[in-house]
């Protein structure tokens, strides 16, 4: 029987391994290069082939989702922008609605307008020469 070829899964460098002995047992693999340790259950390669895969299918998704996502905000990053600049001037104006309900909820008793509305001009209006109309 031909050996075995065994992946790192940290640093992905291959090595090749005799199953002839451990034939129906797990065996713990370390890695040369970076000293990662791992199981091999010797004998199943089916099902570490269908676990591999389905970790690769699962982290495959994973980026690409991540990369989707990226898009999609890259994409619309104006309208989001927009969206919350609308928000942010959609909260001003209610603080000023609210302010300006309390302000003219409580008059003045001596009829000057409430504080930050400024004067009232209580003149004719004029025309553009200067005169009356």
């Amino acid at each position: 029987m031909p050996p075995r070829v065994v992946v790192c899964p940290s640093c992905g460098r291959k090595a090749r391994f005799s199953e002839e002995p451990y034939r129906g047992h797990r065996v713990l693999i370390r890695c040369r290069r970076c000293t990662y340790e791992w199981w091999v259950e010797v004998g199943l390669e089916a099902d570490t082939a269908s676990e591999t895969s389905s970790d690769t299918a699962l982290q495959e998704a994973r980026r690409l989702a991540r990369f989707i996502v990226h898009e999609i905000r890259y994409y619309h990053q104006d309208f989001i922008q927009k969206a919350q600049s609308r928000q942010e001037t959609l909260e001003e104006l209610k603080d000023d609605l609210a302010l300006a309900q309390t302000a003219l909820s409580f008059p003045d008793p001596a009829g000057a307008p409430p504080a930050g509305l400024g004067p009232i001009s209580r003149s004719p209006p004029r025309d553009f020469a200067g005169g009356e109309k």
